[in-house]
């Protein structure tokens, strides 16, 4: 005779596990769902493929991966794997414009020779982008990288340097006294330390694993070298008005795979707390 109770409860059993399975392997995804937004993602670290858009994801052992939402990105954002897909509607953001005067006329329409340089510098941060990180540094969270610095210039807006139409802006900018702290933003590698660089100055970039790397610029002093891990709250250097600049201030900003996001989306509360 079969024992009906049995039955009952490894039916149950079976239920409850694969219910738990399901909802293991479930994309789950926390961030900020526009224009210039910022998302992490989290799948259960068996799955060892995830595509954005049809494209592949740099994934981490734990199964997370990070993706940055570009400042005129129009559409929808799809997340597959072999055995889901989720889609998430990205909303759209209004952006100011901001004039800047006062600008030396090569900064602001540059010479064939400064052409040549500028191109040359961009290679930097262009390779510095390049290096993938398997690494949940950023897993750690972010803070301001100045304490007590004020916003004088926020992503996306767009520039009038000199009364002349340019890119809008790919970053925050800071402001606060020459000589003030810059801290690292969060945990990870620096992946470039370069001086008296045609637009930013002097720059640090700093890799928090998985495409994810922030950009400190403008800056006075450079207090680190690349290779060298940093903490979240690390001095890095201090803030100064070299490069492209009419006074004191930093220029802080964030890419994901050479996509500029808003950085200030990083700091974001129980972002890194995946749901």
């Amino acid at each position: 005779m079969i024992n009906k109770a049995v039955c009952f409860s490894s039916t149950v059993l079976m239920l409850i596990f694969v219910s738990a399975y399901a909802n293991a392997r479930e994309i789950k995804v926390s961030g900020i769902f526009e224009q210039g937004g910022f998302i992490i993602g989290q799948v259960d670290k068996t799955i060892n493929n995830v595509k954005v858009n049809g494209e592949d994801k740099h994934i981490s052992n734990e199964g997370k991966f990070v993706i940055g939402i570009g400042r005129d990105y129009d559409g929808e954002i799809k997340i597959t794997t072999k055995d889901e897909k989720k889609i998430i509607p990205i909303a759209k953001r209004e952006w100011g414009i901001q004039r800047i005067n006062g600008l030396k006329k090569d900064k602001v329409t540059p010479s064939k020779e400064s052409i040549k340089r500028i191109e040359k510098e961009f290679s930097y941060i262009r390779n510095a982008r390049k290096e993938i990180l398997y690494n949940n540094y950023f897993a750690n969270g972010f803070i301001n990288p100045i304490k007590d610095g004020q916003v004088s210039g926020e992503f996306g807006n767009q520039r009038i340097l000199n009364g002349e139409a340019k890119n809008p802006h790919s970053g925050t900018d800071i402001a606060a006294p020459a000589g003030t702290d810059i801290m690292a933003s969060g945990d990870g590698i620096v992946s470039l330390s370069q001086t008296d660089l045609f637009y930013t100055g002097n720059v640090v970039m700093i890799n928090h694993g998985l495409g994810l790397q922030t950009i400190y610029a403008h800056m006075d002093k450079v207090d680190v070298k690349v290779g060298q891990k940093v903490k979240k709250g690390q001095k890095i250097g201090t803030v100064g008005a070299t490069g492209r600049a009419t006074g004191p201030h930093l220029h802080f900003g964030s890419s994901v795979d050479n996509v500029k996001f808003d950085p200030m989306n990083l700091m974001q509360g129980n972002l890194f707390g995946v749901k």
